[in-house]
């Protein structure tokens, strides 16, 4: 894009701004496109790029491009440095803290414990700008039909102000407060990864008395989605840190021995 050139067009809404550098944040790309919402995506990492562009999803090379455009942004990045730099800047460039304008919206879809979630609002609600914490629970097919579930944290005027785009994803579930939503994740993460823990556990011993895996994923109402299984991992292990941080119990499962792995052997 060229430096200046405006991404609007006459009559158009304003379009939402998305700021990533994981890849499965693409599908909330697409999904909001698919349903006639204008995102432009800032893609921070090549891996992190949607594959191909329309009417609908176009691609930004800065912040500028975002903040000049958008007056709602969803950021998905869970390094905090990362963000810290992407909201601040350096001395060679703004950031989008001081480039938004106020009455803007800042949707933080990152994984992060809520003190850090607080120290986002401090560092842009000083400008006006609304912060609202949020996770998207399901697979990608779930998100592509928008009918995933989303958890939605912060104060009740700025996650109103979402909400419509937020609806497009799935199905909204307020948590309370800021940094709530990432943190019932979290805690829904734990509870799944136990499950997956005892179900792979089930269908070990079943193999051994001689049931195959995949009728035992059909008794127990199908085997779980890889990429949900990896992400409620990472979720679990984010609860484990963050009870461990309060001085309490988070060891109900082995989180080293919780791995994705290939099916029995059939033959059994």
């Amino acid at each position: 894009m060229n430096e200046g050139t405006s991404l609007s067009r006459p009559g158009s809404k304003r379009p939402l701004g998305l700021i990533t550098n994981d890849p499965a944040a693409v599908q909330i790309a697409k999904r909001l496109a698919a349903t006639g919402h204008r995102v432009i995506c800032l893609a921070l990492t090549p891996a992190a790029r949607p594959a191909s562009t329309s009417a609908f999803l176009e691609s930004a090379s800065n912040v500028a491009d975002i903040a000049r455009e958008c007056d709602v942004v969803a950021i998905a990045v869970d390094d905090m440095a990362v963000l810290r730099f992407i909201l601040l800047g350096d001395e060679d460039r703004a950031g989008l803290a001081s480039e938004l304008p106020s009455g803007s919206n800042l949707i933080d879809f990152g994984m992060r414990p809520p003190r850090e979630v607080q120290s986002i609002l401090g560092l842009v609600g000083m400008r006006g700008i609304g912060v609202i914490d949020a996770a998207v629970l399901g697979s990608a097919d779930a998100l592509g039909r928008g009918s995933a579930k989303v958890l939605a944290g912060g104060f009740p005027d700025a996650v109103d102000a979402v909400m419509p785009i937020l609806c497009e994803l799935g199905t909204v579930e307020r948590t309370g407060p800021l940094g709530s939503a990432q943190t019932a994740a979290a805690l829904m993460g734990y509870v799944e990864a136990a499950h997956f823990a005892a179900r792979s556990e089930a269908i070990s011993v079943g193999a051994q008395l001689g049931i195959k895996s995949s009728s035992l994923n059909r008794i127990f109402n199908d085997a779980p989605e890889a990429e949900n299984i990896f992400r409620f991992q990472q979720r679990a292990e984010f609860a484990r840190r963050m009870a461990e941080d309060r001085g309490l119990g988070g060891d109900v499962i082995s989180f080293q021995r919780l791995r994705p792995a290939g099916p029995p052997n059939e033959s059994r």
